[in-house]
């Protein structure tokens, strides 16, 4: 018999019949399941605490706590309440079904187990709370992305009209160099919103999947030297040091166009939310095969729970920059989609006051 199986979909069998339960795993780890197991309900609970099973299947009774008991917990609990629980029940048993599903369970199982029935079920449970995720991530991103259009693109779009209608009725009062203050400003919105809508393009982009990562040789120093550039009339305004700390002949195996989009965020933030007269410096460091890159500011920083809210696309965090420049939180969240794309990490530390370090790591050739 020959399944089909997503690949390294992890199954949790609890249950304390050892005989049932070696069977159960030797038969879902030969069919391609990542398998753990339990012979009691506080050995399950005191493992959940370790993994994170995509599945779990139940045995009912069981010593204190039975299978109803242990579903009851593992729904409690935020990190665990969406695992499908199927119940394994004995034939003879005269169980409460209603029970069980208003527990949150989402079927049943009888003893003596027949492989093909558990096996097909366990598939179907399976691709039904992979579609719940995608769906509900969906609706988050199309949450995420009205509330971008609502808020932080009419945001400019507020000054870029004020600017435009005083340019339009009083361009005759001004003087040359009120006129170059207008355009200035005028221009620097129109960045903004372009940046804006270049960050949602691409991050629709990665959520339907039709970007692609095309690793080749690159020299990493002039990378970051490029991406800096782009921001040098944003810098000078401000008054910041900028320091590419990146070795000479560094190379690095990366999309140049992830690569580049990746920095171009991380160095948009730093120069957004570092004050005048701060500074920004790119260093990297090779360990092991992989070399960690890193842009630190000493702007002003975030505070620890708006740090965990980051890189999550369920939760809004709109800053400010330092110039009233406007920040909606997408350029992190695609620089953390990109760098997965290139098998990397992304890691953030940061202190309200004192500045912010973002870290990142891409293969070395």
């Amino acid at each position: 018999m020959k399944e089909n199986v997503e690949p390294k979909a992890k199954v949790l069998i609890v249950d304390d019949d050892e005989t049932n339960l070696k069977y159960l795993h030797f038969r879902l780890t030969k069919v391609g399941y990542d398998v753990s197991k339990a012979i009691s309900g506080e050995e399950a609970i005191s493992l959940l605490e370790e993994i994170l099973p995509d599945i779990i299947l139940l045995d009912i009774r069981m010593p204190d706590p039975d299978g109803f008991a242990v579903c009851e917990m593992i729904k409690k609990e935020e990190r665990t309440r969406d695992i499908p629980i199927i119940f394994l029940t004995a034939l003879t048993d005269t169980v409460d079904k209603i029970k069980g599903f208003q527990l949150g369970g989402v079927d049943y199982i009888t003893k003596p187990i027949n492989f093909e029935e558990l096996n097909a079920r366990v598939a179907a449970h399976l691709s039904l709370a992979k579609q719940h995720r995608e769906l509900r991530e969906a609706n988050i991103s199309k949450d995420k992305f009205l509330s971008i259009l609502a808020h932080d693109l009419k945001s400019p779009f507020t000054g870029l009209i004020g600017l435009s209608e005083l340019l339009f009725h009083q361009s005759g009062e001004l003087e040359p160099e009120e006129v170059k203050e207008f355009a200035t400003g005028i221009y620097e919105v129109v960045r903004t919103i372009y940046s804006l809508i270049d960050n949602l393009l691409m991050w629709t982009r990665l959520r339907l999947g039709k970007i692609q990562n095309n690793p080749i040789q690159l020299d990493l120093r002039n990378m970051v030297t490029a991406a800096f550039n782009s921001f040098e009339t944003n810098s000078l305004k401000k008054g910041l040091s900028v320091e590419n700390g990146v070795p000479e002949k560094m190379m690095v195996k990366a999309d140049v166009v992830i690569l580049d989009l990746t920095l171009k965020n991380l160095i948009s933030n730093a120069v957004k939310f570092t004050p005048y007269g701060g500074f920004i410096k790119a260093n990297a460091d090779i360990k092991d095969d992989k070399v960690y890159i890193s842009i630190t500011d000493n702007g002003i920083g975030m505070s620890e729970a708006n740090i965990q809210k980051l890189f999550r696309l369920d939760t809004i965090v709109t800053t400010s920059g330092t110039n009233n420049e406007q920040g909606s939180g997408l350029g992190l969240l695609l620089v953390k989609n990109f760098v997965e794309m290139m098998g990397g990490t992304v890691q953030l530390e940061s202190e309200q006051g004192k500045g912010t370090t973002v870290t990142f790591s891409i293969k070395l050739v």
